[in-house]
This record gives structure tokens, sequence and C-alpha cells, in this order.
């Protein structure tokens, strides 16, 4: 999902877009324009984009309610495996799996930080 979302974005024509009010005139009309960089309506890859991203937004919104618990998760781990490299808590052949495992959590971190 996240290559393909990728790809469709790059295609589709760049921000910002606004949505502005239909100007047919009737007065219970309640459609909304979407316009990009000053121009009206949109082109096939934007609307492959919007439909992708419509589409895949309960997985996307999962994704998002995650990142705090993952976060916190990777911070405890961290910390742990901080420690016990620290400590020198496992025997010395298992001292860079430790350290590996440590690292791999600070680098999750800063990707989820956007570092």
């Amino acid at each position: 999902m996240i290559e393909e979302l990728k790809a469709l974005a790059e295609k589709a024509t760049p921000g910002p877009w606004h949505s502005t009010l239909c100007r047919c005139g009737h007065p219970k009309c309640r459609q909304q324009i979407l316009s990009t960089q000053g121009t009206v309506g949109f082109d096939p890859e934007d609307a492959a984009l919007i439909v992708a991203l419509v589409n895949n937004l309960p997985a996307i919104i999962s994704a998002l309610e995650a990142v705090p618990v993952m976060k916190e998760a990777l911070e405890q781990s961290e910390q742990g495996w901080e420690n016990v490299v620290e400590m020198g808590l496992l025997p010395p052949d298992h001292w860079e799996t430790a350290n590996n495992l440590f690292h791999a959590c600070s680098q999750a971190l800063a990707a989820l930080e956007g570092k």
C-alpha cells in the first residue's frame, strides 16, 4: 500500500489543494470543487491518488493510531537494551546482538520522529 501511494503521489498534481463551493447557483447545492494551483478540477493521476487514499483510509488511520503505542514500546525496548549493554547483563558473546537491538530501536524511534 505504501509504495502504491508514493507512486501515485509522485504522479499527481502537487499541492496545495483547495476545496470551494460549487458555483452552479442552485440554492441547495452543497457540492465542492477541488482545485490545485489555481486550476479547477484534476487529471486522471489526481483522481487515482484520491481513490487510493479513500480506499486505504481505514488502514492509514489504524497505522497512525498504532504509532504512539509502537513509539512507547520502542522507547522501553531501547532503554532496556541500553541497560543490558551498559551493565553487561549478558554473556560477552551476546553483547553484539544486544547492541544491535539497541541501535535498531534507536533507528526506529528516529524514523517515527521524522529524524
